[in-house]
Formats: structure tokens, sequence, C-alpha cells
């Protein structure tokens, strides 16, 4: 039994598996990066979402944006909301690759804000030192290049087209709101 055994550990071994895909991976260049925002949108949901933003992207020069709009809120944010957000990236086939990288945080308000607290969100409309209360908020303009003080993010990345969605969801997984944001990871050298 025991040869036998052995046998088989030789045998299976030697064996070498066959190529299903001989297509290489993806190997995207990592190294510091300037942040270019494409697009902002509203997930498009069958039912009616509590939180509804209505963003878009205003070009004030050559190279910079800022965000306007509004968001329309039906129901407080704060933690009682858990936050997913999930990145997709573009291919090189153009079709968009997801669960790149997943985050998900219980307390949604509490990670926007420690995410946040280097930037002043007034040209948002709102504040996020404390939980944001039912309301309609207008954004009058949100100077976008405020992103590269967010906190926690790394100094280098992956270059490349990111679809970011961000979902908020209550504690039985029921979404409350979606939002969609497209940006682009560019070489600092690269005009944005």
């Amino acid at each position: 039994m025991k040869l036998s055994v052995i046998f088989i550990l030789i045998l299976v071994s030697r064996v070498k598996p066959e190529r299903t895909n001989n297509k290489p991976r993806l190997k995207l260049p990592i190294g510091e990066y300037r942040i270019d925002i494409k697009k902002i949108y509203s997930c498009n949901t069958t039912r009616q979402n509590n939180i509804h933003a209505n963003y878009y992207l205003n070009k004030t020069s050559n190279n910079s944006k800022e965000i306007k709009g509004n968001v329309s809120l039906l129901m407080p944010f704060d933690d009682n909301l858990s936050m997913d957000v999930n990145f997709f990236i573009r291919g090189a086939d153009g079709d968009w690759k997801n669960n790149t990288y997943i985050f998900h945080a219980e307390q949604a308000h509490t990670t926007v804000k420690s995410f946040m607290s280097k930037i002043d969100t007034s040209g948002l409309g709102f504040n996020l030192k404390y939980p944001v209360p039912v309301g309609f908020y207008v954004a009058t303009g949100f100077d976008v290049s405020n992103l590269e003080n967010l906190n926690y993010m790394p100094k280098e990345f992956a270059y490349g087209l990111y679809k970011i969605r961000y979902i908020l969801t209550d504690k039985k997984h029921q979404h409350f709101g979606c939002f969609v944001t497209i940006i682009q990871l560019k070489r600092p050298s690269e005009i944005i």
C-alpha cells in the first residue's frame, strides 16, 4: 500500500499541467502617480436610492477640474451604513476586469471622514466632521486636485484606467446609494 502511494505521488509530480490560457498575465508598471478623474456618475439601479449623487466634472482650465452637481440624502450619511468599494481595471482587450482591489468598511461615515480629514469638503456642499443629515446638498465646486491629499493612499500604484464603484448598504445589505468614478493613474510627468 505504501509503495503504491509513493508511486502515485512520483507520477503526479512528473505530470505537467496543460496550459489552458496562453495569454500572458496583465503586467502593469507601478510607480508614483497622478490622479486624473475622467467621469463621475450614479450607478444604474432598479431601486430608488435613498442617497443619490448627481455629480459631474467641470473643466476649469487645461489641467484642472472640479466636481459640481448635488447629492440628495433621504437618510443620514452616518455609521449605520457600510461601504463597499470595488476597483475594476481596463484590460488590454478593453474589457473591465472587476475585483482588482476590494475594500469594505462597516462604518461608512467614519471611514470617509478619516480618508478625507485633510480635505476641505465645503465645495461638495457638506462637512464630513459630523454625520451628514437628511437634506439636499449642492456642490458649488470641489477642486479634484484636493484628492491627492487623501489619507492612507499608497505612494506607488499600478498605472492604468480604473472604474471605482462605491455602494452604501445597511446591516441587512440593502443598497441605499451607488456611484462610480472613472480615474486614470498616470506618471507624474504626464500632463493631466
